[in-house]
């Protein structure tokens, strides 16, 4: 019994994070579920991030993240724009931003061309609608170049975030 429920639980929380789009921006229950949870909601910046209570999961990833020097030196984002979709309440965006900002960083990636939105977990956002991005899972980071998407990173990194960033680079 309890391997089963173990499994339950296991279950429930693999699919917090990964339920598809089901509401619209315009839901008000969207409000009700952000007070209940102390949830970010809609466009935020680090400096969100790095208050109480995100900040311990924020402080820890970022300091913690090594580093791939040899991939981060080829890593040239100075004509991109940054789209990312998160939501605090989700252990794959509590792992992923963190280590993104620290490449951010290390890069010297300007702040004011990234834009972030914490979204609910119904993957809505309460001030537009994001239909138009198909966000399925979060963390998304949406690479933009010249106003179109040219890649994203889904969820976690096929293999670091360095190396998948290369990826899209190179496209």
């Amino acid at each position: 019994m309890r391997t089963y429920t173990a499994l339950f639980v296991f279950v429930i929380f693999f699919l917090s994070c990964n339920t598809s789009l089901q509401k619209s921006a315009s839901d008000p229950a969207l409000s009700t579920t952000a007070a209940e949870t102390d949830d970010l909601l809609g466009s935020i910046t680090r400096a969100d991030l790095q208050r109480a209570p995100f900040s311990e999961w924020f402080d820890n990833g970022y300091q913690s993240y090594q580093l791939d020097s040899a991939a981060i030196a080829n890593i040239d984002l100075n004509e991109m724009e940054i789209l990312t979709f998160m939501g605090t309440w989700c252990s794959d965006s509590q792992r992923e931003i963190p280590h993104f900002y620290r490449i951010l960083d290390e890069i010297d990636y300007p702040n004011n061309k990234m834009t972030l939105i914490a979204i609910d977990e119904d993957k809505a956002n309460p001030e537009k609608p994001i239909n138009e991005w198909s966000i399925e899972y979060v963390p998304t980071i949406i690479f933009i170049k010249n106003e179109k998407e040219i890649g994203r990173i889904v969820e976690a990194p096929a293999e670091t975030l360095e190396k998948d960033m290369l990826q899209i680079l190179e496209q």
